[in-house]
């Protein structure tokens, strides 16, 4: 799967771990942490949210071409 943007966000609670933060082509938010995958029905987690709420991080994510994670 292609995604518009994607951002990597950093564990608060382990600094060797990170978070994919993905924004769809149907402007779907997307994350690759535990609390967001394994909520249902889904809602913004906190590294959705960090993202969504610096402008500077939307205007500058880091673009894949090719999806490096893909939640589903």
């Amino acid at each position: 799967m292609k995604y518009l943007n994607q951002w990597t966000v950093p564990s608060d609670s382990d600094p060797n771990r990170n978070y994919t933060v993905s924004l769809t082509y149907n402007e779907e938010w997307q994350c690759s942490c535990r609390g967001w995958t394994s909520h249902v029905p889904r809602r913004d987690c906190k590294h959705i949210r960090r993202i969504k709420e610096d402008p500077e991080a939307l205007k500058n994510g880091v673009r894949f071409s090719e999806a490096t994670v893909e939640v589903n």
